[in-house]
C-alpha cells in the first residue's frame, strides 16, 4: 500500500474518533455543515494533520536513490524531472 492510502486511513480513523455528540450539538444550535467542519472537525483533526505532515515530509526526504537510478548521469532525468528535495540539496552541497 502506498503513502496516499496510509494517509487516507489515518484521516479516516481520526474522523471516526470525533464524537458524534459534538456534531449533533452544533447542528441543533443551527450551525451549517461548513461551519461545523471548520469549527469542530478541523480543530479536532489538528494533531492528526500535524502528524501526517511531519511523517510525509520525513518520507519524502528519504527518497534519494530511486530517482538517481532512472538515468545514466544520476541527475534525476535529462530535464531533472525526477529531482527530489533531497537530490537538490545534495547537488547544492
Amino acid at each position: 500500500m502506498d503513502r496516499i492510502h496510509h494517509t487516507s486511513l489515518i484521516f479516516l480513523a481520526a474522523m471516526q474518533a470525533i464524537p458524534a455528540e459534538l456534531i449533533e450539538a452544533a447542528v441543533k444550535d443551527g450551525a451549517s455543515r461548513l461551519r461545523t467542519f471548520f469549527s469542530i472537525t478541523i480543530p479536532l483533526l489538528r494533531p492528526t494533520i500535524t502528524f501526517v505532515v511531519i511523517t510525509s515530509t520525513v518520507g519524502g526526504l528519504q527518497i534519494f536513490d530511486e530517482p538517481r537510478l532512472f538515468d545514466v548521469t544520476g541527475q534525476g532525468g535529462s530535464d531533472q524531472q525526477w529531482m527530489t528535495v533531497t537530490m537538490y540539496l545534495y547537488e547544492l552541497g
